[in-house]
């Protein structure tokens, strides 16, 4: 003899096993064609996302690498900061952010005083930044991009030689906790 609670589990396996066979009802795609002739594109409207540059730059100091980044004066808003000021009082301002050294296109050393490259710029970028880093000194420029070349030549800052007359007081402070 079965008893009572078994044979409601052996109902309920049966009913679970007609309805997972049961076919699901799929409805047919509703097809959403769209016309093409419909569109406005203006004339001379260029669909490229990027555009070959040619990259020309002359430094003849030996062991120094240039970095390239593509460069664009357009900050977004990464969202809002609430800080205390100066004053004591709470402010909320809204933060903007230029990812400049996240589009790194290429490094370079220069060989026999000349580094020449081909590279791909995004065509929103009318200019790049150059990074120029000789022995973790590092320096930088912003150039504009003239019909697809950038030309750029370092040239060593002048030296101020000492005079007598220039004075040079070096002062340490020192704070311990006692």
């Amino acid at each position: 003899m079965i008893s009572r609670n078994s044979s409601c589990f052996i109902y309920l396996v049966l009913i679970i096993i007609i309805i997972s066979c049961s076919k699901p009802e799929i409805n047919e795609p509703v097809s959403t064609s769209t016309n093409i002739d419909g569109i406005s594109i203006p004339e001379g409207f260029d669909f490229k996302t990027y555009r070959a540059v040619n990259i020309n730059i002359h430094d003849n100091t030996p062991y120094v690498m240039y970095d390239i980044y593509a460069y664009s004066e357009n900050r977004y808003s990464i969202g809002f900061q609430t800080f205390e000021n100066q004053v004591g009082e709470i402010e909320t301002e809204e933060v903007f952010k230029n990812d400049v050294m996240n589009k790194l296109i290429f490094s370079g050393v220069p060989e026999n005083g000349i580094l020449e490259q081909l590279v791909n710029v995004p065509t929103f970028c009318d200019k790049i930044y150059i990074r120029r880093n000789e022995n973790l000194n590092f320096s930088s420029s912003i150039q504009s991009i003239d019909n697809n070349q950038i030309n750029y030549s370092y040239s060593a800052p002048s030296e101020k030689i000492m005079q007598k007359t220039d004075i040079v007081n070096d002062y340490l402070y020192c704070v311990n906790g006692s």
